[in-house]
């Protein structure tokens, strides 16, 4: 294959997503759309985008082979898309590309329905163990915008001392504070005075 059937192949994989074949070619995401829907037009595109798409072409395939034992075909049924994902050491399952509904670094949970070809994507579980995961996040987020507003509301009317000079926190607005330095106020993020 030459560079031209390389970056050709790379480009009509709709397992990669636009934004990483621009990032890989310096081509514009309206540009690669186009060559997609008529890929005789590469072509016409620059020498040094083609070389740069058949390198990623190139460099997909050796990862591929490298280590292919820990890569499994993945099928969503439901959405009607194939994709690869790799398994880890643990025993998970983490997608290696981006799908139109699953993105690529999400664990999935696969169904005992193995197929020689592939494996099929547990819809219901993948999205409950994504739930649980946001869910987890979010309590996360919201302990720390805890910490942050008691140590925000204790902060108020307390002079400290900066690289600007003394002044008196005067505000909290949930992410900084407002100190009154005299003639002139700063914000100063609440992180600055959180401790690791």
């Amino acid at each position: 294959m030459d560079d031209y059937e390389k970056a050709r192949a790379v480009v009509l994989d709709k397992n990669n997503s636009f934004a990483e074949l621009s990032k890989w070619s310096g081509m514009s995401i309206p540009r690669l759309k186009q060559f997609r829907a008529d890929p005789e037009k590469l072509k016409t595109a620059k020498w040094i985008a083609v070389h740069k798409l058949a390198e990623m072409y190139r460099e997909v395939n050796v990862d591929m082979n490298f280590d292919m034992k820990n890569f499994i075909k993945v099928h969503d049924d439901e959405h009607s898309e194939s994709g690869w994902a790799k398994i880890l050491p643990d025993g998970k399952v983490i997608l290696d590309n981006n799908l139109e509904y699953y993105k690529a670094g999400q664990q999935l949970i696969l169904k005992d329905d193995h197929q020689d070809d592939h494996h099929t994507i547990d819809n219901k579980a993948t999205d409950n163990l994504r739930r649980q995961k946001f869910a987890a996040e979010e309590i996360a987020a919201k302990k720390i915008q805890a910490e942050k507003d008691a140590i925000g509301a204790q902060m108020i009317g307390k002079t400290i001392t900066t690289k600007h000079g003394q002044g008196e926190v005067i505000a909290y607005d949930g992410a900084r504070v407002i100190v009154d330095y005299g003639n002139f106020t700063r914000a100063m993020p609440i992180t600055f005075f959180m401790k690791d």
